[in-house]
């Protein structure tokens, strides 16, 4: 014979059953999706979630939110490009810099998310979402950048005693410049440590800007250039000329000097439909003391408009953003097989 279940009894199962059902509900969505700090505390770790409609979405996007922790510091690079090349400040020198330091930041924030770990993915089945949490330890990484550090410290003084012991001005300036980039780069990986320990600073570089602008400074001095460019003149395209070579650790001057940067634009009107003008540029770096060209950099294209002014004044500007960047890479491949030597 059945005995009839108590109506009583039924309904306590039920709300018994309601409850392991939200609780069981609950416990399913992981706590680190609202509060990771509660798995991995924030002294300890860098963590960060994300979510995206596929896991790999999700992983991706929490390994990049840990990258936004170290690429905040994009924003200091002017400041540390100011720093080394004080005289380059404001100059389209300081924007190179900012740009060369800006893909170092970019390389040494890829070597450090190489550490970086998915500690838990979740699939969420009411919204079809994954979630994944990323971690970094921070002692680890902590430890990568300051061997960064000792690398670097050891590469400046190595640069710095080079350029100390060059008779050559132009080795001496391949030395310094090179010594000047490794110290910028100190200071950036510096700042990210600072982000790793939550505010532990690294131990003071034995070589710092202060030294480095005044030997820089000095040495401005001592290499003294003169530009002679043909007729007839291009104001803008000289200066443009100019910002490159003092850049690089040249002193410009009006008359004398050890060296002499030769050439010029020739802007001249193309047969076309239409207002098209061409242009052609050769610059060399010619040493006085011996006559031998040192650097060469050349380029030339055409523009046109619908006016024939407007067209010149645009391949000038053409020109001088070909010529600035043809004319230091040339410097740069000099100075670096200078160093080569």
């Amino acid at each position: 014979m059945r005995i009839p279940t108590p109506r009583p009894l039924i309904a306590l199962l039920l709300c018994l059953a309601a409850g392991v059902a939200w609780s069981l509900e609950g416990e399913a969505r992981p706590i680190w999706i609202e509060d990771p700090g509660r798995m991995y505390p924030s002294e300890l770790y860098i963590a960060e979630v994300g979510s995206a409609d596929t896991e790999e979405g999700a992983k991706g996007k929490a390994v990049s939110r840990i990258a936004m922790v170290f690429e905040s510091e994009v924003s200091a690079v002017d400041q540390i490009v100011r720093q080394y090349w004080e005289s380059d400040a404001g100059d389209e020198g300081a924007l190179v810099r900012s740009t060369h330091l800006k893909e170092r930041l970019q390389v040494s924030t890829g070597q450090t998310l190489s550490n970086v770990g998915i500690a838990h993915t979740w699939f969420d089945p009411e919204t079809g979402r994954h979630h994944a949490l990323a971690t970094l330890d921070r002692a680890r990484s902590a430890a990568l950048y300051r061997e960064g550090l000792r690398r670097l410290d050891s590469e400046v003084a190595e640069f710095f005693d080079g350029f100390q012991r060059m008779d050559d001005p132009l080795a001496r300036l391949a030395f310094l410049n090179r010594t000047l980039s490794l110290a910028a780069e100190r200071e950036m990986v510096a700042r990210q440590l600072l982000v790793v320990t939550m505010g532990q600073s690294a131990a003071q570089p034995a070589i710092g800007a202060a030294r480095l602008g005044a030997a820089r400074a000095e040495l401005r001095g001592r290499i003294a250039a003169r530009i002679a460019l043909d007729e007839p003149p291009h104001p803008a395209f000289e200066a443009a000329i100019r910002s490159v070579l003092e850049r690089f650790g040249f002193g410009v001057v009006a008359e004398g000097g050890d060296y002499e940067l030769r050439g010029g634009l020739a802007l001249e009107p193309l047969e076309r439909r239409g207002e098209f003008v061409g242009w052609r540029s050769e610059l060399g770096l010619v040493a006085l003391a011996t006559g031998a060209e040192l650097v060469n950099a050349h380029a030339n294209g055409r523009e046109g408009h619908l006016t024939r002014a407007e067209a010149e004044r645009r391949a000038e500007r053409k020109a001088r953003m070909r010529m600035t960047t043809a004319l230091a890479e040339a410097l740069e491949a000099h100075l670096e097989g200078l160093l080569a030597r």
